[in-house]
């Protein structure tokens, strides 16, 4: 079964469009709250309010979110995207693990496939 996401997979370009890139960091904190914009155009929401609607006026061509979260993790993200349709790329942060590749495949599996990445951050 095939249906076309409403959101398409954005075209690779230069550094300076890559600078413009919407973003939207999904917060699994225990403390996330709503839905919210920063000066830096980067958009953050709270797992539990992430729906189509945000999705639609946040426009992201890139959803950032923890691997581990207080009560979610990113396999949570990655379902509830993959159900709303998201096509664009993700980006799941997390600190050193001793095995990041199989953990990636893991997230990747899930359905985004290579447009999911895993960033190390510690």
């Amino acid at each position: 079964m095939s249906r076309r996401a409403p959101f398409p997979f954005p075209p690779p370009g230069d550094q300076n469009a890559r600078a413009m890139e919407q973003l939207l960091y999904v917060d699994l904190a225990a403390t996330a709250r709503g839905f919210h914009r920063n000066e830096h155009g980067i958009t953050s929401v709270a797992f539990a309010a992430l729906t189509i609607d945000v999705l639609l006026s946040a426009r992201p061509d890139r959803i950032i979110c923890p691997l581990f979260g207080a009560r979610q993790d990113a396999l949570a993200v990655i379902e509830r995207l993959q159900a709303l349709g998201f096509g664009g790329a993700i980006t799941v942060l997390s600190p050193r693990l001793p095995r990041p590749l199989l953990v990636e495949a893991e997230l990747r599996a899930l359905g985004p496939g290579h447009r999911l990445t895993l960033l190390q951050i510690s």
